[in-house]
């Protein structure tokens, strides 16, 4: 089973995709799109009028840093559906990295999945107790929203 699978079948009967279409993707569809490329992309930023991230900023990590053997596939059960995800295995060998005092108008843009394998395909990141943040730092307040981009869909033009 390809990564994502299920989450691409899930996505033509009740994605936001069929919904922009009026009906559910058929099988066939489904089929084409996960057939081709297509990512996972986050985008991550502060929704904080006035205070930068002090406190449990976002941290992400060089996938270069990733042995293969360090992520892992779990199951997300859900009452009406079955997901899946990527974890990540700690060592030593990754090196993380992160933006200090985020403000609302900076936002980070990562792929989190990418079905394309001769280049990065997986930006592990998790929010981290930073130990020069101020005892007094204000809780931090953010968001955080994925999209799925599609390349090369048949049927682009007729959306």
């Amino acid at each position: 089973r390809r990564p994502r699978s299920r989450r691409m079948q899930q996505l033509g009967t009740q994605g936001i995709y069929s919904r922009l279409r009026g009906r559910d993707l058929t099988e066939a569809e489904v089929a084409q799109l996960k057939a081709g490329r297509f990512a996972f992309i986050n985008v991550w930023r502060s929704i904080d009028d006035v205070h930068p991230v002090l406190q449990q900023p976002l941290a992400v990590c060089d996938e270069r840093s990733v042995a293969e053997e360090d992520r892992f596939l779990y199951e997300l059960r859900f009452p009406n559906r079955t997901g899946e995800n990527y974890s990540l295995r700690h060592s030593d060998a990754h090196r993380w990295y992160y933006y200090p005092q985020m403000r609302k108008d900076e936002a980070l843009v990562f792929k989190v999945y990418d079905k394309k394998e001769d280049g990065p395909r997986f930006v592990f990141h998790t929010a981290f107790t930073d130990p020069s943040s101020p005892a007094d730092a204000p809780q931090r307040k953010s968001i955080e929203v994925r999209g799925i981009a599609f390349f090369d869909v048949p049927w682009a033009s007729e959306a």
